[in-house]
């Protein structure tokens, strides 16, 4: 999948720690142009990821499954101009998934931890910094330097489910 018109990521499966996890989280996408905002709905199994987009009002913008086996089915209704909902998903893994995971996906970038804040993930094109993800619990920033625009991510709710 291209993240953008020169790096690529293969999406990974679920590392088995995050397994039964789900999340609501509040997104704000800031583009020279615009903002948007939106919320997503995570479901994290064994073999599978469930990612669904709606508006802050609850209409269903995308629903998104993935899986090793089948790979990528997404349906659209209405979407944020110029993020893909399948980027997304890459991005939320480039923030979650351990490291040694994300680094198997990875191709034409490399990552390193920033030497100021171990949170803080920035991908490099040979020595460009191209995007970076700061992550906590509650809260993520990945910022796009040469795409210029950044998607803030706040976690509303988290819980088990049972898979």
């Amino acid at each position: 999948m291209l993240l953008d018109k020169h790096s690529q990521f293969h999406l990974q499966a679920v590392p088995k720690e995050l397994w039964g996890q789900a999340s609501l989280q509040k997104l704000l996408i800031t583009t020279p142009q615009d903002k948007h905002e939106l919320l997503l709905q995570t479901e994290l199994l064994p073999h599978q990821i469930n990612m669904v987009g709606l508006t802050a009002a609850g209409l269903v913008l995308f629903k998104l499954t993935w899986s090793n086996e089948v790979g990528l089915k997404l349906n659209t209704n209405v979407l944020a101009k110029g993020i893909e909902a399948q980027v997304m998903l890459a991005y939320y893994q480039l923030a979650n998934w351990p490291i040694k995971d994300i680094q198997l996906g990875l191709k034409d970038l490399h990552i390193a931890l920033s030497p100021e804040d171990k949170q803080k993930r920035n991908f490099f094109r040979g020595n460009e910094l191209i995007f970076s993800v700061l992550h906590t619990a509650q809260h993520s920033l990945m910022t796009h330097y040469v795409d210029h625009y950044q998607i803030e991510i706040e976690t509303l709710q988290q819980s088990k489910i049972e898979y």
